[in-house]
């Protein structure tokens, strides 16, 4: 049978009775009242050493408390005075007490100062309504910081060398680190499948769907690689109950504000896993060992990819090299060309066909759309948002005389790019104010892709640097033998298309441009 002291069986009696009186409390608010009820009681005691002003506490709320009979204020105190159902009704709460008085190194009963540790750490970890109680014990001037401290000290005893570090009475973990690999590659295979159903269910990204089922396997044979023998013993040492791993948690672990933030938050999870397995495997196996570091470092990738349509802004503002690309104009084809411009450096692609049927242009952008995901790059669909909207690129981008922004707007949502062509400092003045994400400048020099009437050139390279911290491109037939003249009037931004359309060398090209808009930003423009 559970021992507690005579304080915790009134705490927990008076606690069932507020609860019953006012079901509108939370079990943790119950608990509190009943604990500061006791003014001499250790559990006020400490909770006014750590800045509790409870006469201010009381004044607020002693009105909203009923008067409840339970004889505990006149009688002596004893665990038989509890009502049967109690214990039963409080056994959560007395299990993380024992569990606390464990990891306190207190043994024994378990008292009032266990509850003040369970209110803490509940405290700490529930939201909604039952966050009321954070709300009580602060806004009274309780720092729940020094509370912990009070609660759970650090201990001041020094061990000598020669004195053992686990005392005989206590347990010492059998065979550690064949449990800490199973530990960890349970949560990384978890976390991997957490991924894998987003990528699947929510982004429906083929890609990505395809590379996580392939690191999950991936991860399987590299296990596979591990002794025999070593895996069954992590699987027989398994003990949830007496891991001191599952009784905390912290309130940043217990919220996710999206979607993307689970498949994050997992992946990152995978990451950590697979470092440790990584690290722990050179015990035994030097080949497994970089089996999951190589797992590891392909888990970045994964995770440059997840960024989600809400981070589209800042992988725009990290963009420099802009490619409008046309099938028919393409060198070496549609593939060949883009994904050598991609592996080249280029981090946006538009697509741009003019005369193309719907049907066929929609098969290109769904290629265009897996090229770009494998390399992280943005895809822009040239006019038309309805395109865009229909094959999931990234954004789209208009003229003058196109789709004005507030309609594109209006079909991507909030999280679609929008860019605009602008050929004068009014122009872009217009499309920043209307809401743009990215303006083309220019055209800066005749384009062989593209006809104009006139060509504003550097000038209007000039006039746009004064939008510094807005994303802008320079583009008309901008290619690596002007573009230091274009980086030299500030643009550190630029946007080519037949420069590396027409080259049999498209991922040389690329690099070249990158190449340079990398040194001119580096050197300030």
């Amino acid at each position: 049978m559970v021992e507690i002291t005579p304080a915790v069986a009134r705490a927990l009696s008076l606690a069932s009775a507020f609860a019953r009186a006012n079901p509108c409390y939370s079990r943790e608010k119950s608990l509190l009242l009943a604990l500061l009820d006791e003014r001499e009681g250790s559990a006020s005691q400490l909770m006014v050493e750590a800045g509790l002003d409870i006469h201010a506490f009381w004044q607020l709320n002693e009105p909203s408390i009923p008067s409840v009979q339970t004889g505990f204020r006149a009688a002596e105190p004893s665990l038989e005075l509890l009502p049967q159902n109690t214990l039963s009704e409080w056994s959560d709460l007395l299990r993380q007490a024992r569990q606390l008085a464990r990891e306190w190194g207190t043994y024994g009963e378990i008292t009032s100062r266990h509850l003040v540790g369970c209110l803490l750490l509940n405290t700490y970890q529930t939201t909604g309504n039952q966050s009321e109680v954070y709300n009580l014990i602060t806004h009274h001037g309780l720092n729940l910081g020094h509370l912990s401290n009070l609660l759970n000290p650090e201990p001041t005893r020094v061990l000598s060398m020669d004195e053992p570090l686990f005392a005989e009475n206590l347990p010492k973990p059998a065979d550690p680190v064949a449990r800490l690999l199973d530990a960890c590659a349970n949560r990384a295979r978890e976390g991997l499948r957490v991924v894998e159903d987003h990528t699947r269910f929510c982004r429906n990204s083929l890609t990505l769907t395809r590379w996580l089922k392939e690191l999950r396997h991936g991860l399987r044979d590299a296990l596979d690689l591990l002794p025999r023998d070593l895996i069954r013993t992590g699987l027989a040492t398994r003990d949830v109950p007496g891991d001191v791993g599952t009784t905390f948690s912290t309130v940043n672990e217990m919220s996710r504000t999206s979607a993307s933030g689970v498949s994050i938050a997992n992946l990152k999870r995978v990451q950590e896993s697979l470092r440790s397995l990584e690290e722990y495997s050179k015990l035994f196996s030097a080949e497994a060992a970089a089996r999951f570091e190589t797992l590891r470092y392909s888990s970045y990738g994964v995770e440059k990819l997840l960024a989600n349509p809400g981070n589209r802004t800042a992988r725009l503002a990290q963009s420099r090299l802009y490619m409008l690309v046309t099938a028919s104009k393409c060198a070496l084809g549609l593939e060949k060309t883009v994904c050598g411009a991609l592996d080249g450096g280029v981090d946006i692609i538009q697509s741009r066909e003019k005369n193309y049927p719907d049907r066929e242009w929609l098969a290109d952008l769904a290629r265009l759309r897996r090229w770009t995901e494998d390399a992280g790059a943005l895809l822009v669909v040239n006019d038309r948002a309805d395109m865009a909207l229909a094959s999931g690129a990234d954004g789209v981008h208009v003229g003058q005389d196109d789709m004005p922004v507030s309609t594109c707007r209006s079909l991507l949502g909030s999280s679609g790019l929008v860019g605009v062509s602008t050929h004068s400092r009014l122009q872009m003045e217009q499309a920043i104010s209307l809401g743009a994400d990215m303006i083309g400048v220019g055209p800066v020099f005749p384009s062989g892709t593209k006809s104009f009437d006139e060509f504003p050139g550097l000038d209007l390279v000039r006039e746009a640097v004064k939008e510094q911290d807005f994303p802008w491109f320079a583009l008309g037939g901008i290619h690596s033998g002007n573009l230091p003249l274009v980086c030299q009037a500030g643009a550190t931004r630029v946007a080519v298309s037949g420069a590396i359309l027409v080259s049999e060398y498209p991922a040389t090209v690329a690099r070249e441009l990158r190449r340079q808009l990398d040194a001119c930003h580096s050197s300030g423009g």
